[in-house]
């Protein structure tokens, strides 16, 4: 009989515990409920202002300037500009754009930057400045460059948003760029200290400053397979590295570099680049200097006026003392072929080009000029100027025997048909302005591209 009170007494008891839990359970259940009603509504709340997070992923500092301005050249070979500058910081910069509710500012107004910076913390940590845009973006200025190849995490406090703004997330990830190799050049030059040898010159690139240390163990430099020497600089900033292969004779046959650089780790010691090779072939010496294109452009000379060009490619640096008068010439084709049609410019092609149509056709005159070519590039610019309102094509005639530094020849030249493309037109006024006299004569100087016709035309 006891043991049947006492099963009893047990059975009471768990009775008790599970309507305990019930309601327990029950109440929470309610809790819940009530949350997400309570998000629900927040969210459908039409006297709430909805906001959307928008963040573009700042990436390193870059040089101001373009690839062409990288080098300073000594007969096109490449070498160190520390001229060159670097650019600002980027920013960080979290933009909420309105969605949907009444517009209003994003941000609470009048907060200090203390208060801001203590209501946001952003992971890894990051020495800078936070600060509020207008009245949607929050900026954030590193005082060091970003990290290569880094998960950030910004978490934003409710405290900075007004009270009637619903932001879609106050926690914002990022990954930054990962830091990477570019070979911007492998090219061969004349060895300026020897006639018959040459210089095979490779130039890569970072898009972060880069340890230096031990760099010349990570390379590898072989001719047609056998190790050679080479020598290593780098700028100022780290980012550029010049690989220079010791002298390489050239010889009556083809030969082949093959660079090869392994894992490179940045100068904040956070990121590694992936291995990178590159190729450049040395011609044999019967071949080693040759035309690699012939084109004609609108481009500004180096004092920055516009110009027709001609530009000649070369393997290597031709001698600075060429005639090239001599070598090149140039022909304005004429507008009509007898049989075509008269109202409608021909379009030259060229096996059509015979010694009667060079009889019939303009000798152009050129003139060589200054001009920047792209690094590490043998490029030779003519001006010539050719002035009509319909397609015209010139025959350009390059003959053979134009000697190199190391005193290499062209022995095979190119004659090829090239359109003549013609300045975009446009008037400016001559100088940054002018100031008129009242007693003066009132005339205001400007500056036509496409002729006299065409400033009337345009003014």
């Amino acid at each position: 009989m006891k043991c049947v009170k006492m099963f009893g007494n047990i059975c009471k008891r768990i009775k008790k515990i599970t309507k305990l839990q019930t309601m327990i359970l029950a109440s929470a259940g309610i809790i819940v409920l009530a949350i997400i009603l309570y998000f629900f509504a927040m969210r459908n709340n039409p006297d709430l202002t909805h906001v959307t997070a928008d963040t573009p992923i700042p990436v390193s500092t870059q040089f101001t300037d373009n690839a062409a301005s990288a080098f300073l050249s000594s007969d096109n070979i490449p070498d160190i500009n520390n001229n060159r500058k670097i650019s600002n910081i980027n920013a960080l910069n979290i933009y909420y754009r309105w969605e949907s509710g009444s517009y209003t500012d994003v941000f609470k107004p009048n907060l200090t930057d203390t208060e801001i910076a203590q209501n946001i913390k952003i992971t890894p940590a990051i020495h800078g400045t936070w600060r509020i845009l207008g009245n949607d973006t929050l900026q954030f200025i590193p005082v060091n460059d970003w990290s290569a190849d880094t998960k950030f995490t910004v978490k934003i406090k409710r405290a900075l948003f007004n009270d009637h703004v619903k932001p879609n997330t106050r926690t914002i990830t990022f990954t930054t760029s990962p830091v990477s190799a570019t070979v911007d050049s492998f090219n061969v030059y004349p060895d300026p200290e020897s006639k018959k040898s040459v210089l095979g010159i490779a130039v890569i690139s970072f898009n972060y400053p880069i340890d230096t240390a031990n760099f010349s163990d990570k390379i590898s430099l072989r001719l047609d397979g056998k190790n050679i020497d080479f020598s290593v600089k780098f700028d100022k900033f780290h980012r550029t590295a010049f690989i220079t292969s010791a002298p390489i004779p050239v010889t009556n046959r083809a030969q082949s570099i093959r660079l090869k650089l392994n894992k490179i780790t940045t100068q904040a010691n956070d990121a590694t680049t992936k291995k990178i090779t590159a190729n450049t072939t040395i011609a044999a010496s019967d071949n080693f200097f040759k035309i690699t294109d012939l084109t004609t452009v609108v481009a500004d000379d180096t004092d920055g006026n516009t110009q027709q060009l001609i530009l000649l490619n070369t393997t290597i640096a031709a001698k600075k003392d060429i005639k090239w008068s001599d070598y090149i010439t140039v022909y304005l084709l004429p507008k009509h072929k007898p049989d075509s049609d008269p109202d409608i410019s021909h379009k030259w092609s060229q096996d059509e080009i015979t010694p009667s149509v060079i009889a019939n056709a303009q000798k152009v005159k050129i003139t060589p000029i200054k001009f920047a070519p792209v690094g590490g590039m043998n490029q030779y610019a003519f001006a010539y100027t050719v002035s009509d309102t319909d397609t015209r094509y010139v025959y350009v005639s390059v003959k053979p025997g134009i000697k190199s530094v190391g005193n290499y020849v062209i022995r095979n030249g190119i004659d090829k048909v090239l359109s003549v493309p013609y300045p975009r037109k446009s008037v400016n006024i001559a100088g940054s302005g002018a100031i008129l006299s009242l007693g003066g004569e009132k005339k205001l100087g400007i500056m036509a591209r496409g002729g006299a016709d065409n400033a009337y035309a345009i003014l």
